[in-house]
C-alpha cells in the first residue's frame, strides 16, 4: 500500500464550512485540527490571511496523510464540494 507522507492543499473556505463538511462525510476529530477518516488523517491549520484591498481571506493547509487511493478520493471531493466558493 502506498502511503502520502503529506499531501497539502491551500483552501479559502471558512473554518466553520471546512468542519461542517467533514461531521457531514463522517471525519472523526482525534486532536484539535486532525480528523481521521477511514485509512487517511486530516490535518487543518491556519495558514495565513490575504489581504486585499477591501477584505481579509483566511487560508488554510489542509494535509493528507495515509492509503493514496482515499487521500486522492477525499481531495477529489473536498474540491468539488467547495468550488464554487474558492475551496
Amino acid at each position: 500500500m502506498f502511503t502520502y507522507n503529506r499531501l497539502e492543499i491551500i483552501s479559502a473556505v471558512p473554518i466553520d464550512d471546512i468542519m461542517a463538511y467533514f461531521s457531514q462525510i463522517g471525519a472523526k476529530q482525534v486532536l484539535f485540527g486532525t480528523y481521521v477518516l477511514e485509512d487517511i488523517e486530516i490535518t487543518v491549520t491556519p495558514y495565513e490571511i490575504t489581504t486585499f484591498r477591501f477584505f481579509n481571506a483566511p487560508r488554510h493547509a489542509i494535509y493528507v496523510t495515509g492509503d493514496r487511493a482515499t487521500a486522492e478520493q477525499f481531495l477529489t471531493n473536498f474540491r468539488l464540494r467547495f468550488l464554487s466558493v474558492g475551496g
